[in-house]
């Protein structure tokens, strides 16, 4: 099992660097030759904080982590200087080239998942890091060149090992871009009408069959996220105001199972998955924060894109990899994975930084300094204070994940001592529950994952709740979330085997056929051990003798 305490460094590592650099450029700023102001990445921040505050879930642990990684973003850019943010960044590369290599040499098959032990994570993580490098290898000279083009070239290689298609797709983009600017674009601009009509229809073409050919690579995934898109644009008309901040996790699935439930016969029903994110940055905004969000979000890419510093060859790198990321953003999920927040926040601090212009002054500097330094440092104090609290409870959650503590009653006063900190950590409350059930205690264990559910959630977890219900007697709750992970994740042969079993304990023999029925008629995704017992015991059932329906 995963260490607990691989969740909590990346969440105080983004807290603890939000607030030093928010402290710096606090300090910087408040000086008189600081220049401390308002400026556009200003607004937008206070935009995007007002819509995070309006919907916000403040008994989620997420809520606080995007509002960090906000703030922090907006402080490194104005705090830290621009030299120290690109070697920040080209430092990261070679970090995930070293994880890559030793990924790439294990000997362990599959795709390539370097630090992450997430295929598409790492490959979001690199594909910002190797469009600098090509840039830097294209617009400059000497060392830097040469030391570029080889971090651009292993990178290369690692992404496509990776197997995005999303990320390939988002690095052809930049590397296009990248080839226009430096080599097509004095040819174009002297180039005849009829010479940039051929250019575009061939660009068309080339652009639609490599989509063509990544979709025929993994229709199936190409099908799923189809399904997800469609589910959440429907929200998205439904709840013009949005579903809330971080709430996708949650409140998705919900929503899948319901369009199943109204569509049984979808021919979707093989693609849908336990999903926690949309594959698609421009939709999941839509679905936290609606229509507010996704006006904020097209606005922030207009300010990225449209900043402007003469002579500037390290912005114009930025616009031509956050051009990239934009393509990959509409088919993956980059700026929701904790572990590579830090990563993006020096990488948006970057442009930031060139953004020195001031709408207008903020007056009484240093008294607003003053004022407002006292609440700042009882703030940052309290945070640290809380931040050793959950690594406390966290190191107590990691024993129990890791087997270190074995002993069923040390196991549960583990759980409730850990409770008051962690109980807005969906994946603490799935673990306390599924112990709790384990130990016999299935009305407590429900209860817990009624709370994990408004966190996180998947057919499992209604599984286990259908089964705590089972085990308690209360047959109709029973049915009722068998059902739900059903409908939830439609493919799944085990709530349609659940319910063949309720059925038969209860002596409901004809209800019960008719789930082994559809066990059996059901198409095999992913042949196992598991799912030939299922289907040899639904074939049993139907097989054997039948006495009809007990009274």
């Amino acid at each position: 099992m995963q260490h607990a305490l691989d969740m909590f460094y990346p969440e105080a590592a983004l807290f603890l660097l939000s607030a030093a650099c928010l402290m710096a450029a606090w300090v910087r700023g408040a000086r008189p030759s600081g220049g401390f102001g308002i400026g556009r990445a200003g607004l937008l921040l206070s935009g995007w904080l007002v819509l995070f505050s309006l919907r916000a879930d403040y008994g989620n642990i997420g809520t606080y982590i995007a509002f960090a990684f906000l703030v922090g973003t907006w402080a490194l850019g104005r705090a830290v200087p621009r030299r120290v943010l690109w070697g920040l960044l080209l430092l990261i590369l070679p970090y995930h080239l070293w994880y890559g290599c030793g990924d790439l040499f294990s000997g362990i098959p599959g795709r390539l998942d370097g630090w992450s032990a997430n295929p598409n994570i790492f490959a979001d993580t690199l594909l910002p890091l190797v469009g600098i490098a090509g840039g830097v290898a294209l617009f400059f000279r000497g060392i830097r060149r040469w030391a570029a083009l080889a971090l651009c070239f292993i990178g290369l290689g690692f992404l496509v090992l990776t197997g995005s298609r999303a990320a390939i797709v988002g690095l052809i983009v930049s590397a296009l871009l990248l080839f226009y600017l430096r080599v097509l674009r004095r040819y174009m601009a002297s180039a005849s009408v009829r010479q940039k009509t051929v250019a575009a229809v061939t660009a068309v073409v080339l652009g639609a069959g490599l989509f063509y050919g990544l979709f025929l690579l993994r229709p199936g995934s190409v099908m799923g996220r189809l399904l997800i898109y469609r589910i959440t644009a429907a929200s998205l008309v439904q709840h013009p105001s949005g579903n809330g901040l971080v709430s996708f996790s949650h409140r998705y699935l919900p929503d899948q199972a319901a369009y199943f439930e109204r569509h049984p016969d979808s021919p979707f029903s093989l693609y849908a998955a336990d999903t926690h994110a949309c594959f698609n940055e421009l939709l999941q905004t839509g679905y936290e924060l609606g229509w507010a969000g996704i006006a904020l979000f097209i606005l922030t890419l207009w300010y990225l894109f449209t900043l402007k510093t003469p002579g500037s060859r390290g912005l114009l790198i930025l616009k031509v990899s956050l051009a990239g990321m934009l393509v990959a953003s509409m088919f993956s999920y980059p700026l929701r994975s904790l572990p590579s927040a830090g990563e993006y926040a020096v990488f948006f601090a970057l442009f930031i930084s060139y953004d020195r212009n001031r709408l207008f002054a903020l007056p009484g500097r240093k008294a607003l300094r003053i004022v407002a330094t006292l609440p700042a440092l009882c703030l940052f104090v309290w945070g640290c204070l809380y931040l050793g609290r959950r690594y406390h409870a966290y190191r107590q959650f990691d024993a129990v994940c890791t087997g270190s503590v074995s002993d069923y009653q040390d196991i549960l006063d583990t759980y409730r001592t850990c409770y008051p900190i962690l109980r807005n950590e969906g994946l603490f409350l799935r673990s306390y529950a599924q112990d709790l059930s384990f130990l016999g205690e299935c009305r407590h264990s429900n209860s817990i994952y009624e709370q994990a559910v408004l966190l996180y959630l998947d057919h499992r977890m209604l599984l286990a709740m259908g089964e705590n219900y089972e085990c308690d007697e209360d047959y109709a709750m029973a049915e009722e979330y068998y059902m739900r992970a059903h409908y939830t994740v439609p493919s799944r042969f085990r709530p349609l085997y659940k319910l063949m079993l309720l059925h038969r304990t209860l002596g409901n023999i004809t209800q019960a056929e008719i789930y082994a029925r559809q066990i059996l008629d059901k198409r095999v995704k992913v042949p196992s051990r598991q799912l030939d017992r299922i289907r040899a015991e639904a074939a049993a059932l139907l097989n054997g003798p039948t006495t009809g329906d007990s009274p």
